[in-house]
């Protein structure tokens, strides 16, 4: 977190608001099983930016099988969703893009 933080020039709070933002998209898109493709195009319809929208997407069609799986074993009737889980994925994928573009930038 505290390397989101610094990265983004945001305080934790900020940051924090963005998983939250992050992890309520991920359940409505697990709720709705959608696919990346659908939700790409729900992101897109919503307006958000192009890039965003296709990095939101992206996480969730690298992630949505393991998470739907995740929720199959963990819940009994309707879906449960941990936001913790799809917090750590949005954390994770966050700090790769991140060292990515660091190091993409070290090669410029």
């Amino acid at each position: 977190m505290e390397e989101l933080c610094r990265v983004f020039s945001l305080p934790s709070d900020s940051v924090h608001t963005l998983l939250d933002s992050f992890s309520y998209i991920y359940e409505q898109a697990a709720y709705h099983l959608l696919s990346g493709d659908k939700l790409l195009a729900q992101m897109r319809e919503l307006q958000v930016g192009d890039a965003q929208a296709q990095a939101i997407a992206l996480v969730w069609a690298d992630n949505r099988e393991a998470y739907l799986s995740n929720l199959r074993e963990r819940s009994f009737g309707a879906p449960l969703v941990s936001r913790r889980g799809m917090i750590g994925i949005c954390t994770d994928h966050l700090t790769r893009a991140v060292r990515a573009e660091r190091h993409a930038c070290s090669l410029r």
